[in-house]
């Protein structure tokens, strides 16, 4: 792992990052002989790259050694991944007079790169507005009605701002401290490069033995009918897009929810579902899997 770009710190960063949020979720979702007392689960859905943590949950040995041999397959993957897309020849970054001309209308937040989250548009007008103003840029992720992530080079993103200015009083703007254009076509010649090292990084569980449905993200499909588990995960995280408000409803419909157990690292996922929840005819709670602090 010696390629282009893994000394810049911020990159290394990111991938450090992405490795810790997955251990963190799946020491919580190790399975604790004799001590689970809580009610079945009927599904699981993976944010992003939490399509992973998802994969864990439904694993259907509740052995502790099998666990862990397939938890080990999943962090091999997911360092892999994260590493090749650091790697990756990507779009080159604005010049430093737009940087700078960016900087005088946002003083706060991270420098432009290759994710944006929008807020306050709904996806029809989003479209709409994206149609013709910047080749690359694609709604990398759907998190509510009025919440969006964009993804592209940083220049086309540029762009993108430059055209909403007159709307941003009512709408929000901030860049994303990722290296990676993320849920983008852009992304999609590293699925093949990732796919080189198949031989390290393992097997995982085939689709049929998942324990529960495990939803993809890009629109409601039951993993368990998914011809491959690692072409899935690489082809959602990378080059797919993520509709949460869609999944959510299908998923409201083809099963019987009554509880939404978060497994973090953050209050994101929580509160997106949550926003998209809200006018469920059906009352949902909501925890966290997050354990409580010591005294």
């Amino acid at each position: 792992m010696t390629g282009r770009g893994l000394g810049d710190l911020v990159a290394r960063g990111t991938i450090a990052s992405g490795m810790l949020i997955h251990v963190y979720q799946a020491c919580l979702l190790q399975p604790r002989p004799g001590t689970d007392t809580q009610t079945p689960p009927v599904g699981a859905i993976g944010h992003s790259l939490g399509v992973l943590g998802s994969v864990l949950a439904a694993t259907t040995s509740r052995k502790n050694d099998a666990y862990l041999k397939l938890a080990a397959v999943t962090l091999r993957l997911l360092a892999i991944t994260l590493v090749r897309c650091h790697e990756a020849e990507l779009p080159p970054g604005p010049d430093v007079e737009l940087v700078a001309r960016y900087r005088q209308a946002v003083r706060r937040g991270p420098a432009p790169g290759p994710m944006a989250a929008i807020s306050g548009m709904r996806r029809g007008e989003l479209d709409d507005h994206l149609r013709g103003t910047a080749p690359s840029v694609v709604i990398g992720l759907t998190n509510t009605p009025t919440s969006h992530v964009l993804s592209g080079a940083p220049v086309d993103l540029l762009t993108v701002f430059t055209s909403l200015q007159s709307k941003l009083r009512r709408t929000g703007w901030s860049f994303l401290p990722s290296a990676v254009p993320f849920h983008s076509p852009l992304m999609s010649p590293t699925i093949s490069v990732i796919q080189e090292s198949r031989r390290f990084i393992g097997d995982l569980l085939p689709p049929s033995n998942l324990a529960f449905p495990v939803y993809a993200a890009d629109r409601p499909r039951d993993l368990r009918d998914s011809g491959d588990l690692i072409n899935e995960f690489l082809d959602l995280s990378l080059s797919r897009p993520v509709d949460w408000p869609a999944t959510l409803a299908e998923v409201l419909c083809r099963s019987s929810i009554d509880h939404v157990l978060d497994y973090g690292p953050g209050a994101g996922a929580r509160r997106f579902t949550k926003e998209c929840l809200r006018d469920s005819p059906a009352p949902v709670r909501f925890g966290s899997a997050r354990p409580d602090p010591s005294p």
